[in-house]
């Protein structure tokens, strides 16, 4: 009997893990693949959205030295040129989300914030371990759009016909447009987040 029960508790952990989709948790959050992809966030739906900026976005010289070089490079897994050497990641609560301008309707928090480097190309150089390495931001977004959100592409079509033909042409989504005030480090940086309000077309 003790068997039984301990395999139904299984199933039961196997099913609801299966059935979490991307986005529903800040742990498990949709990971756009370039920094400026749009977040897909249709009306009604709370989304958390995982985007990777290169650090440059948030710097403007090399202020933020002493935060990167608390990153720890662990080399103990390479015994040959080419072995992956793990991506480190740190929590960067110093970098603050200060205000949000968007369009009405949708709402962007910042969930998580963390600093990392993405390391490539290792290599052996006699005992020493040599690689490639970028530096990024990591950021985790919290993003809602009200359930009776209203496009605001009429209203940009005509203030600005040349943005209307940049959001034209991204696949005839409705492209949203939130612009995002940090601090980092005590400096303040600007950076936007295109969010998608209308299902992608069918054939794309």
């Amino acid at each position: 009997m003790r068997h039984i029960v301990l395999t139904a508790a299984l199933l039961s952990t196997l099913t609801a893990c299966t059935t979490m989709q991307r986005g529903e948790q800040e742990n498990y959050p949709v990971e756009l693949a370039t920094p400026f992809a749009a977040a897909p966030v249709l009306p009604g739906k709370t989304q958390f959205v995982q985007v990777t900026y290169p650090r440059s976005v948030f710097e403007d010289d090399s202020e933020l030295d002493r935060y990167y070089d608390q990153l720890n490079i662990d080399v103990s897994s390479v015994r040959a040129s080419g072995d992956k050497i793990p991506d480190p990641y740190l929590p960067a609560s110093w970098i603050k989300l200060m205000s949000v301008d968007a369009p009405k309707g949708i709402s962007v928090v910042l969930a998580k914030s963390e600093i990392g480097a993405v390391i490539s190309n290792s290599r052996l150089a006699g005992s020493r371990v040599q690689w490639q390495q970028l530096d990024k931001v990591r950021l985790t977004y919290k993003v809602s759009v009200a359930a009776d959100f209203a496009s605001t592409k009429k209203m940009e079509e005509s203030a600005d016909p040349e943005f209307t033909e940049l959001l034209n042409s991204l696949d005839g989504f409705n492209i949203e447009f939130a612009h995002l005030k940090f601090s980092v480090n005590g400096k303040d940086q600007t950076s936007f987040l295109p969010i998608r309000t209308s299902p992608e077309k069918s054939g794309k």
